[in-house]
């Protein structure tokens, strides 16, 4: 009886044999992943020469897939870390207004690229977010990206923190 004991503590602080396997699995997905979307930025940018209007089609559609899989992949690793119990979520104190800047750097060169503006409005002090921070960085992500994408060209996006108002 003790040692069904303890081996039942002891399954319910690791995870099952099959959730590891994912959990190494979305990781060994997202690297070439990340490798193709740099390529694809660099080709992009122009830097390893001119890209014809047709190869450029291509190229962007490329970019819109990988960020669909990351997109996908980091779904899919959120639902199988939910799936696990709530003591898998890292929750933290997050610095919401560095988040945001971050993210929103990360975004200037895909805006741009757009002919896009993005602004960014701070208020002087924000106070932590009790938040899971690769959660919350993939829904500002999200958000904005969409924002670029749906945005016309010379158009404004504005990503604006403000504190919400109690009732």
């Amino acid at each position: 009886m003790s040692t069904h004991r303890s081996n039942s503590k002891l399954s319910s602080r690791s995870a099952p044999p099959a959730l590891d396997l994912l959990h190494v699995l979305f990781h060994e997905l997202r690297t070439p992943l990340s490798s193709i979307q740099g390529y694809v930025s660099l080709l992009l940018s122009g830097e390893l020469g001119a890209i014809t209007q047709p190869q450029r089609e291509v190229v962007e559609r490329l970019r819109d897939l990988t960020t669909y899989l990351t997109s996908l992949i980091t779904n899919l690793n959120q639902w199988v870390k939910l799936s696990e119990g709530p003591s898998q979520i890292g929750w933290e104190p997050v610095d919401v207004a560095q988040l945001t800047r971050s993210v929103c750097d990360h975004l200037q060169a895909e805006a741009k690229h757009k002919g896009v503006s993005l602004t960014l409005q701070l208020p002087a002090s924000v106070p932590p977010l009790w938040a899971e921070r690769a959660g919350l960085t993939q829904v500002l992500i999200n958000l904005m990206t969409n924002a670029i994408k749906f945005t016309p060209t010379k158009g404004t996006v504005t990503i604006a923190l403000r504190e919400a108002r109690r009732a």
